[in-house]
C-alpha cells in the first residue's frame, strides 16, 4: 500500500524525528568505523525497577518506557548526518513475513472462525505489516494500536486505523464488546503487567471473543525491550485467571503460541480443561 499524501501527519512526523533524536537516539562508531545507532532507553537502568525475584522491570518513566519499544525496530535513523529516518513498508506483511503470518493464521482458524466482517484488533502494530497481510486476504474491519507515537503515525500515513494507547488500559480507548478478535505477537513480553493486559483484552472482547499470542521464553532485557520473563506454562495460567479458554497451546524451545476465547460459564470448557490435565498428566508419567 503506498502512502498517501498528509501535510499534517507529516508534520507530526517530523516533529516526532526530532524529539526523539534528542531524546531517545545516540551515535557511536563500530570497531569497523562505522556510524552506528545507540538507543538510549536501553541503558535508562534508573528508569525501571526490578521486582519479582528479578521476573520484571517496572518503568518509573513510562516516555522512555514508550521508546523502548521503538527500538524493537520497524522505523530507524539512516544516518547521522541526516534527520532522515527509515521505515519499513507495511508491505512486508505478504513478503517477508508472509509465511509467519499466514502460520499464525491458519492456526487462529484451526479453532476460531473468522469472516471478512469479524472485528480485530493488533496489538503492538508497529509498521503496519499484519494489518496489511490481514487486509489482503480479505479482512476488512482490522484496527491496530501501539505506545510508539512514530509507529502509529506511519500506520496512519499508509491509511490504517491505528490509534496510539497501551495496552494495559485498552478499555479506555475502546468500549466492551468491540472485537472479536485480538491477536498480539510478541507483545506481552514487553508489557510490565500482563495479568492486567488480558484482562483488558476480556473486557474490549465480544461473547465468545477470542485471542491469539504468541511470547518468547526469554529473560527480562532493556536491550530487547522484553520488561517481563515467562515461565513455561505461565501464559496458560493468566488466560485462565484472566476468564479465558484455552484452546491449543503449541510450545517450541523459543516461544510459545496460544489461542483461547472468553469463557461464557461457570463449565464452558470444562472438557478442555479436562483433557489439558490428562494430556499433561500422560507427559508426566511418559505414557
Amino acid at each position: 500500500m503506498s502512502t498517501t499524501p498528509n501535510s499534517d501527519i507529516d508534520a507530526q512526523i517530523r516533529a516526532e524525528i526530532e524529539r526523539l533524536s534528542r531524546e531517545a537516539v545516540d551515535w557511536e562508531q563500530s570497531e569497523s568505523g562505522e556510524a552506528q545507532v545507540v538507543w538510549k532507553p536501553r541503558a535508562a537502568t534508573d528508569r525501571f525497577v526490578e521486582t519479582d525475584g528479578g521476573k520484571r522491570l517496572l518503568p518509573t518513566d513510562m516516555q522512555v518506557y514508550y521508546d523502548l519499544q521503538l527500538s524493537r525496530g520497524a522505523s530507524r535513523p539512516a544516518s547521522p548526518d541526516s534527520d532522515e529516518w527509515i521505515f519499513d513498508s507495511p508491505e512486508v506483511g505478504t513478503t517477508t513475513h508472509a509465511e509467519m503470518n499466514a502460520g499464525r493464521l491458519d492456526h487462529f482458524t484451526r479453532f476460531v472462525p473468522l469472516t471478512p466482517e469479524s472485528r480485530i484488533l493488533d496489538i503492538g502494530s508497529r509498521n503496519g505489516q499484519l494489518i496489511y497481510f490481514l487486509n489482503d486476504r480479505g479482512y476488512r474491519r482490522v484496527s491496530g494500536m501501539d505506545v510508539v507515537k512514530l509507529n502509529v503515525l506511519w500506520c496512519q500515513k499508509n491509511g490504517f486505523d491505528v490509534k496510539l494507547g497501551d495496552a494495559h488500559t485498552l478499555s479506555q480507548t475502546y468500549a466492551p464488546g468491540s472485537f472479536d478478535a485480538i491477536f498480539a505477537y510478541h507483545v506481552l513480553e514487553h508489557t510490565y503487567d500482563p495479568t492486567k493486559v488480558l484482562r483488558e483484552f476480556h473486557t474490549i472482547l465480544g461473547e465468545r471473543g477470542a485471542i491469539h499470542i504468541e511470547i518468547p521464553l526469554e529473560a527480562i532485557s532493556l536491550r530487547y525491550a522484553h520488561v517481563y520473563n515467562f515461565a513455561p506454562g505461565e501464559l496458560a495460567r493468566m488466560l485462565r485467571d484472566a476468564g479465558f479458554i484455552v484452546l491449543d497451546s503449541v510450545a517450541r524451545d523459543e516461544y510459545e503460541r496460544i489461542a483461547a476465547r472468553k469463557k461464557t460459564g461457570p463449565l464452558d470448557g470444562l472438557w478442555l480443561d479436562v483433557r489439558h490435565t490428562l494430556g499433561k498428566l500422560r507427559r508426566r508419567i511418559g505414557l
